[in-house]
């Protein structure tokens, strides 16, 4: 049987506006300078399999130059000039075939041409720039070179802000060649939901393989702590590693050499001592950054800290190489971390935490030290850092909010801060895109809602009880909208929020003050979790396996 189309055409599935007697062939064709063939036992190749052999046909190049350049010997000019013509007219028609997918340049902007002609055996070849493949896969993700500058662009001006580390390059390839985790979380964080849930596998798996890798690098720490601030979907509390990914990140860190001010003076001392300050700078900020992580995760868990204030770190906040908004932040969460240690966990009680008296003097005390800490250092700070700070001293307030409290001028002074920064809390979140922010933003806002239901529920209100009505059903509308599936945690969190203001407190089993800064909101769980437990199974034993006496996991959290 007659071939109606030509191959190329038969290839895309379009119409061939030649009859086979066509001078020139196809329009298609000509605009591609191919020739138009009519073959009437061709079979179409699937997308995937011509990426495959252009993957493999990439690394062949790749291979053959690499050992051009280290042998310094050159082939023929001609014959290696045709060779990469054909190569490279093959890809031309495989690329053009797939939508999105940038065409390579021709060979004659690849560098190849910097290589020498006629001194080629007398004198060394020389360095010619590795050319970057026109797309980039991991698992079933595959992409182009456009999409990948796009998410870095979007991850730098987006995301980067929020932890602002120093980094050695912000250019893709470059990130790619020193660290392929660094490259593909980057792509993660900044990509949708759907193309996250694909490669949280493959990444997860990298994570795993980096922990046992030798050498480390320091692009292998700034991965893990991205992934901390930008996790993948999280279904429960128990799910998420991102404490124990900063302790990791952290001794990553350490193992690598601290720098001591000691080198920072011999890095400058040193001809190319620009690097040394450069590479000194990015494990400061970075330490720090992982110091700022573990308090942040540590502290909405009610877990102690994995990462001590170590002298070096500390330092890092008069450091003027670091961002002023990494240093901001680290005074917070230091001193923050130091108070929420001194009331929720040295204390004479089995559970670490201060009697009530003790306790609303330290209250008192820490928050005086935050109010001159803004004054000092956190002039003109930006909502990033406010964020921070507002939660950081709603971390403190919540300890007062405990049921164990004796009634006092002092206490109530200290509900209606905790109303305020709740309220300013939610007010900042709500107009952000939450979906995009830091993880730890998400939970401020949750931890607020959960602060404003226990004031609802207590004689206290200092705003009329309308208004903080409203400001919870903001924070649930602004946490649905980071929710990718039902069983996100902060779908589950919503759904908690709206039912908590209604269920009554069955003491049925002990207040909860064992989870230092987070006891507050673990206590209205508590309360939750029982009348749970009450409808659902009524006659059965609760089973106490976890660290508050409560199976948390039988209510997905």
């Amino acid at each position: 049987m007659k071939a109606r189309a030509c191959t190329k055409c038969r290839q895309w599935k379009a119409k061939c506006d030649s009859s086979g007697n066509t001078p020139g062939g196809c329009s298609r064709c000509r605009s591609l300078k191919l020739q138009c063939v009519f073959d009437a036992s061709f079979k179409r190749v699937s997308k995937v399999k011509r990426m495959q052999q252009m993957e493999s046909e990439i690394k062949q190049l790749r291979q053959t130059l690499v050992e051009t350049v280290q042998t310094g010997e050159i082939p023929n000019q001609a014959s290696a000039h045709e060779e990469e013509a054909t190569l490279s007219e093959d890809w031309a028609t495989q690329l053009s075939d797939i939508p999105g997918v940038t065409q390579p340049l021709p060979p004659t902007q690849y560098g190849l041409e910097m290589l020498p002609q006629t001194d080629a055996l007398t004198k060394p070849a020389a360095v010619v720039v590795e050319p970057s493949a026109s797309y980039k896969m991991l698992g079933n993700v595959c992409l182009t070179d456009s999409q990948i500058e796009q998410r870095f662009r979007s991850y730098f001006t987006r995301c980067h802000p929020h932890l602002p580390f120093e980094m050695a390059t912000t250019s893709a390839d470059e990130v790619f060649m020193k660290s392929s985790l660094l490259f593909w979380v980057i792509c993660a964080v900044t990509s949708s939901w759907r193309i996250q849930l694909q490669l949280s596998p493959s990444i997860k798996s990298m994570v795993a393989d980096s922990i046992h890798a030798y050498p480390r690098s320091i692009e292998t720490a700034q991965a893990i702590l991205i992934l901390c601030m930008w996790p993948f979907k999280i279904s429960g509390m128990r799910d998420d590693p991102s404490l124990m990914y900063s302790g990791i990140a952290t001794q990553m860190c350490l193992q690598l050499g601290h720098p001591s001010s000691s080198q920072h003076a011999s890095a400058k001392s040193t001809p190319d001592g620009s690097g040394g300050v450069g590479e000194a700078c990015d494990q400061t900020s970075t330490l720090l950054a992982c110091f700022i992580v573990n308090r942040v995760h540590s502290g909405y868990l009610g877990l102690p800290a994995t990462t001590l204030a170590h002298p070096k770190i500390l330092r890092a906040f008069e450091d003027p190489a670091i961002d002023p908004t990494l240093s901001q932040l680290g005074r917070i969460y230091h001193l923050v971390g130091e108070a929420i240690v001194a009331i929720g966990a040295n204390g004479p009680c089995p559970t670490g935490m201060l009697e009530p008296d003790s306790r609303l003097t330290m209250i008192k005390v820490y928050g005086e030290q935050l109010s001159e800490l803004q004054e000092r250092y956190l002039q003109g700070m930006k909502g990033i850092v406010k964020v921070s700070y507002f939660f950081a001293r709603l971390q403190i307030w919540s300890f007062a909010l405990l049921d164990d409290m004796i009634f006092s001028e002092d206490l109530i002074k200290i509900y209606h801060s905790a109303e305020d920064e709740a309220c300013q809390i939610i007010e900042l979140c709500y107009d952000m895109n939450l979906a995009a922010s830091p993880y730890h933003f998400r939970r401020a806002i949750c931890y607020s809602g959960f602060v404003l239901v226990k004031i609802l529920r207590s004689p206290y209100c200092h705003m009329k009880r309308e208004l903080l009505e409203d400001n919870v059903e903001r924070a649930r509308q602004a946490l649905s909208t980071t929710a990718s599936s039902p069983d996100d945690i902060f779908c589950k969190a919503c759904q908690v929020l709206e039912e908590l203001l209604y269920l009554e407190d069955k003491k049925r089993t002990a207040p909860i003050f064992s989870r230092m800064g987070a006891s507050m909101m673990f206590d209205m769980l508590r309360i939750y979790w029982e009348n749970w437990h009450d409808r659902n199974m009524p006659e059965e034993v609760p089973s106490l396996l976890d660290l508050d006496a409560i199976d948390w996991g039988t209510l997905g959290l």
